[in-house]
């Protein structure tokens, strides 16, 4: 990867110049000690990373900076844009937790405060979303879906549509055990972090027939949804996050499946998505290993 000029826009996409933002030039002494500690693969491991952040591979992104920061973990590159890729993926708490790290590291710079200001409204932003607009939404959708059906169904394919993480593993334990002896195949971006075993997804590799299940509503779907051709259509939200999920009704919609089914992965998270009325999945009888 071309390094990138001084005078350039930064890569984070702050629309500072590099010089002014991640490249600034920090206090001699104590940080070019660090400098001399540090291995010398990390400025490659870091363009790596910043390239894949921009390119939305934000799994490949986010260990390319935990690289970085298990060798080095006053890394303020690598703390702030783990932070701002955590936020990308959903993980509020840990964004926040990490860009005030970043703060800590380079308390003179601008761009992680206003980060950190962003983050710390988007408890309220969510607030308003879920009272005005999800409610409404969501009456273009079938709260009534029971997941025991997935049992009786001729296949049944399972799309990641979250980075994975504690929520999405539980989510996905429950969906299997729903779906019994049913043909079940499981799809998911290629470096999705435990599911080796899953099926690619690209344009032309994709579902197609039988029930389709969308667990989390971070990732887009649009560019094979339509020629899917599902005989419906399920919706697990694991996260929340009513944007995205009002993103996928709206994908769903346009690509012409009526009504799909939506379900909230725990009670928990329905209520603080304001739908009282929406199912959550149920808790399996006993744990289930997912290899794939």
């Amino acid at each position: 990867m071309t390094p990138v000029g001084r005078n350039a826009p930064c890569p984070c996409g702050s629309g500072k110049r590099y010089k002014e933002c991640h490249g600034a030039i920090p206090a001699p002494g104590a940080a070019e000690s660090r400098a001399l500690e540090r291995p010398p693969w990390v400025p490659e491991v870091m363009r790596e990373a910043l390239r894949d952040q921009k390119n939305g591979h934000l799994v490949q992104a986010a260990q390319g900076y935990r690289r970085v920061l298990a060798a080095d973990p006053a890394n303020f590159d690598a703390t702030h844009m783990l932070g701002l890729v955590e936020y990308e993926s959903g993980r509020y708490d840990i964004a926040l937790g990490l860009v005030r790290r970043a703060i800590e590291l380079q308390p003179s710079l601008g761009t992680p405060r206003r980060n950190l200001q962003l983050l710390e409204s988007m408890s309220r932003v969510e607030a308003e979303v879920c009272r005005e607009v999800l409610p409404r939404v969501v009456r273009r959708v079938d709260l009534a879906f029971d997941v025991a059906s997935l049992a009786t169904a001729a296949r049944v394919n399972v799309v990641i549509g979250e980075t994975l993480g504690e929520e999405e593993d539980r989510a996905l334990s429950q969906i299997v055990v729903a779906c019994g002896r049913a043909s079940m195949t499981i799809w998911g971006q290629a470096g999705d972090a435990r599911t080796e075993g899953a099926r690619t997804l690209s344009a032309v590799e994709h579902p197609r027939g039988g029930i389709l299940v969308l667990l989390g509503a971070a990732r887009s779907p649009a560019a094979w949804l339509a020629q899917a051709r599902a005989e419906r259509v399920l919706l697990v939200a694991t996260r929340a996050t009513p944007c995205e999920i009002i993103d996928r009704i709206d994908e769903l919609s346009a690509a012409g499946y009526d009504r799909p089914g939506l379900l909230c992965a725990t009670r928990a998270l329905a209520d603080r998505l304001h739908l009282s009325q929406a199912r959550a999945l149920p808790q399996p009888a006993r744990a289930v290993r997912i290899d794939a």
